[in-house]
Order: C-alpha cells, then structure tokens, then sequence
C-alpha cells in the first residue's frame, strides 16, 4: 500500500531491510493478511504521512508495526505533537500501534507501546539485550497509565531482538535490534485481534492502558515491574489472551 504519490509509482522498490524483517516477522508468525506500508520519505516526518494516510482509509488495519525510529532531538517537539495525536487518532479508531523503542535512543510518544528488546543468555534464560534503547521523554510528560515516573517512559514491554534473521535479496541474514521485537509483540497483537473479531468484539486500538493496568500478562525480565530496557516485560501469549482475547 502506497503512503504517498511516489511511493506508488515505485512501491516495488522501497523495500529495505528494515520493512522486510516486519513483513516477514508478521506474515509467518500470524498467517494473517499483512498490508506493506511504502513511503518514499525516508526523513521523520514519513511517520505522519503514514499515520494521516491510514487515518483516511475506511478500513485501516487493526495492527501497525513500525521498526524504524528516530531521537527526540531530531524529531522537535511540533513534528513528535503531531505525530502523537496522529497515533492517539489511529488508536481510536481500533489500531494498534508498535514501535520500536530503538537500538540507542527514540522519541518516546504516549499512544503507542514502545518495544525494547532481549536476548538469550548462555544458559537460555531470558535477559535484557545490551542494544535496547530506554529512559524518560524529554517531550512527552507522564500519562496516567505510568503513575511511577515523572516524564513518558519507554519501553513499555520487550521482546527477543538479538540472534535472529532475516530472508534479505534471496539470502538468510543474521541480525540484532528492537527492530525484530516489534513485529514479533505486534503478531501477538495481531493474533488476539484476531480471537476477537471472531467473537463479534472491536479490535483493540490504543493499547498502553490496558497493558500498565494487567502487568501479569508479561514475564518480568528485569526486576518487578517496569524498567527502562524491558519496560513491563514480554508477552505472556496464554495471559494475554485470556485478558484481552
């Protein structure tokens, strides 16, 4: 699907990396239809196009993943405000949306769960991955959700994001970063959707409440509760389902 007038004369070309890990992430994890978002704009503000331009569909998707990301100090506070109403519409409208929290820093919006990542250690247990990205907006003040910090705090959960690959030009590629962790949690979110529709029940849109308001739905990573490289943890599929399905 083409986010703007140049994307669609060349959407066959705009795939990179970064875009293929999302679509193939989400296409084998779900089995579900998945919509590629093209966008010619590679500069920060192709995240309002997209957003602007789902919001005009009459049936947007129930899930957006995004692994791209970029720092507050790059973004500017009235590019990061409209963005984040942009999403805050989205999540009314029964979207979901997941970003990457960043292999080093982003911009931490309100409406949409940011995702850090995890690895495995030499004993395969669960722990934080060195690469994900963490700490308070510098933008964005607390939302009710979060009654323990004084400024938006990010991420919200976690997933792997090291020791994985990717199906790159017709070769398997290795690679790390928040950037996985996305479209893994958003398949997660996808499939309950899915369990929902089924049941006659709207889609979930905006998700950060209900996520602060039901912390036994995630495995704790780093301590009890939120933490600024894991945030609440990763997704207890079999919990999750049970309380948003």
């Amino acid at each position: 699907m083409a986010m703007d007038s140049s994307a669609n004369k060349n959407v066959g070309n705009l795939s990179t990396p970064e875009a293929d890990l999302d679509v193939e992430y989400t296409v084998s994890m779900t089995g579900l239809p998945v919509l590629y978002a093209a966008n010619s704009d590679t500069s920060v503000s192709a995240f309002l196009t997209t957003a602007l331009n789902l919001l005009d569909q009459p049936h947007p998707p129930s899930v957006l993943s995004i692994s791209y990301g970029s720092d507050e100090f790059f973004v500017g506070t009235p590019l990061a405000m409209s963005i984040c109403n942009a999403f805050m519409a989205l999540g009314a409208r029964g979207v979901s949306i997941l970003t990457a929290s960043g292999d080093g820093g982003v911009s931490g919006i309100q409406y949409d769960p940011g995702v850090g990542g995890t690895m495995l250690s030499q004993d395969n247990h669960e722990i934080a991955a060195n690469l994900s990205s963490g700490g308070f907006s510098s933008i964005f003040t607390q939302p009710k959700y979060q009654q323990a910090n004084t400024n938006r705090a990010f991420p919200d959960i976690a997933a792997i994001a090291e020791g994985l690959a990717l199906v790159d030009d017709n070769g398997l590629v290795g690679g790390d970063g928040t950037s996985f962790a996305t479209p893994i949690v958003a398949s997660v979110i996808a499939i309950i959707n899915a369990h929902r529709m089924k049941s006659n029940k709207p889609t979930l849109g905006f998700l950060n409440p209900a996520l602060y308001a039901n912390k036994n739905m995630f495995f704790d990573i780093v301590e009890e509760g939120w933490d600024p490289v894991t945030g609440l943890g990763t997704p207890n599929f079999v919990e999750m389902l049970k309380v948003l399905g």
